[in-house]
């Protein structure tokens, strides 16, 4: 907080700051650059030595012969040019779709006003 009591002009100082602005006049800073501080220095940990786990010498009756592919699922090449399959293949909209949609909800709309009508 030392620095900033320095730095706070008296009181007839900040008049006469006032009075030249009000002046259109520019103010005179005094203000040196820090420069760069200096990089915060890193501590450097040390790796603790890997321990064993104690379990790997119990565990001595697993059978190394078993055939774990079985369940396994390799992915596929797909031949270049074949068409995908499911979610994969892109969609694509025609104008006859769109039309066609148009006309069947145009239908149930017209369906849905006249069934009020027949009820009252």
């Amino acid at each position: 907080m030392k620095e900033f009591v320095d730095f706070v002009p008296a009181p007839d100082q900040i008049v006469q700051l006032y009075e030249k602005l009000d002046r259109g006049e520019s103010l005179e800073l005094e203000w040196k650059n820090p420069g760069r501080r200096p990089p915060t220095p890193v501590a450097e940990e040390k790796p603790a030595e890997a321990e064993l786990p104690a379990t790997e010498a119990d565990n001595k009756d697993f059978d190394f012969d078993e055939d774990f592919g079985e369940g396994l699922v390799t992915p596929q090449r797909r031949n270049p040019g074949s068409a995908l399959k499911g979610s994969a293949r892109k969609l694509t909209t025609s104008l006859d779709g769109v039309l066609s949609s148009m006309k069947r909800h145009r239908k149930i709309e017209e369906m849905d006003d006249d069934t009020p009508k027949k009820a009252q």
